[in-house]
């Protein structure tokens, strides 16, 4: 399983690479406006976050950032993994209903 995500502007494409299946892609526009509460600090900001907390060595701050950090990583990484699962499911269930039609048309053909 293997996805890439692509932002042109307004647009989004998904492209999906399953093995031995052609390369999916689904397309989506952006109405409005994309973003996400917070942002990275400036290196300013952390040295003065850094400076608030001088109950901790730089080192003891380091790793409680570096583990939180990565802790966030974690969990947004298995809510991309599960959103993708959704989206995919989604595809799946289009293609069933569009296999469906096709095989209804071709049987009022017949």
């Amino acid at each position: 399983m293997k996805f890439e995500i692509e932002k042109k502007s307004k647009l989004v494409e998904l492209k999906i690479h399953e093995n031995g299946q052609p390369v999916r892609l689904k397309s989506t526009v952006l109405n409005g406006r994309t973003f996400v509460r917070g942002k990275a600090p400036t290196k300013k900001e952390l040295l003065e976050t850094i400076d608030e907390h001088s109950d901790l060595n730089f080192d003891e701050f380091y790793a409680q950032y570096y583990n939180s950090m990565s802790s966030k990583i974690d969990s947004e990484m298995k809510a991309l993994i599960q959103n993708y699962m959704r989206i995919k499911n989604a595809i799946d269930c289009i293609d069933l209903i569009e296999e469906i039609r096709l095989n209804q048309s071709s049987d009022y053909e017949e």
